[in-house]
């Protein structure tokens, strides 16, 4: 992505075909309107999607090994935005950048930082994880009672993209994916269509993700996405949450942390 896009409900809609991520608060105005947002706002995956297609602009052949995600702001429909990418120390053999989206007015949408391995290798031999038996769990209900025994909760999503799934996202956010490799945006954004449509629920606000990945899984293989709330704070509508992907024989494909606001539950 060079110089300035704007953000459109095209976009929103795109990204939530193609994700799967239809939380309302991105794609319904009205709904919108009901929220502090009162017009439909970017999802945060949405604004991955762009720092990771400007990241392979630069550096194409580089894997992604860690990006932590901090979203200080919401970004709205109409809202003019640019990647801003800074070179920082080599960890390890390993490239530090730091990431962020920025809008016109100067507010960031995304910021964090990444560390990508120059080296072009492809680890399919990454650590294992056993198959999640989670079962998946009612989306959040209404009332503060769902606070009560929210720790420990779960919720499983099992999806396998296909090659069209990949020229969509592609088409959209701009980013020409390595054949037959299913995008980190995509991997992630199984577990922000879990928080916004499942656990919490509709109307959840992203506030951070820490992700580290493993092999990139490859089109048609099913991912199964697991997110289990690890804390909460009731007071401030605060859960925080461990994320896990696997694919198949159970290959970690990314596991970390989440913190939202969940907005579509009242507080304790």
């Amino acid at each position: 992505m060079t110089g300035w896009r704007e953000v459109t409900q095209g976009d929103l809609d795109g990204f939530a075909t193609v994700s799967g991520d239809d939380n309302p608060i991105h794609t319904d105005a009205g709904y919108a309107a009901s929220t502090p947002f009162e017009v439909p706002v970017a999802h945060g995956m949405f604004l991955f999607s762009l720092v990771r297609a400007e990241l392979r602009r630069r550096w194409p052949v580089a894997r992604m090994v860690e990006q932590r995600l901090v979203f200080p702001s919401p970004t709205p429909v109409g809202a003019r935005v640019r990647v801003l990418l800074e070179e920082g120390t080599d960890e390890g053999g390993l490239l530090a950048v730091t990431t962020r989206v920025e809008s016109e007015r100067g507010a960031a949408g995304l910021t964090g930082r990444c560390l990508l391995d120059l080296s072009a290798s492809d680890p399919l031999a990454s650590a294992e994880l056993p198959a999640s038996g989670a079962t998946p769990q009612t989306q959040a209900g209404e009332g503060a009672d769902w606070w009560d025994g929210a720790v420990g909760r779960t919720h499983t999503l099992s999806r396998a993209f296909s090659e069209g799934d990949l020229a969509a996202y592609g088409e959209l956010v701009g980013d020409h994916v390595p054949e037959g490799r299913v995008p980190e945006a995509l991997v992630a954004g199984l577990f922000s269509t879990i928080l916004g449509v499942h656990l919490p629920g509709p109307g959840t606000n992203y506030l951070k993700q820490e992700l580290r990945f493993g092999a990139a899984p490859r089109t048609e293989e099913v991912l199964t996405a697991t997110v289990e709330v690890a804390r909460v704070v009731p007071h401030k509508r605060l859960v925080y949450l461990a994320t896990t992907c696997t694919g198949r024989s159970g290959r970690l494909a990314a596991q970390g942390q989440a913190l939202v606001l969940a907005a579509g539950v009242p507080a304790g």
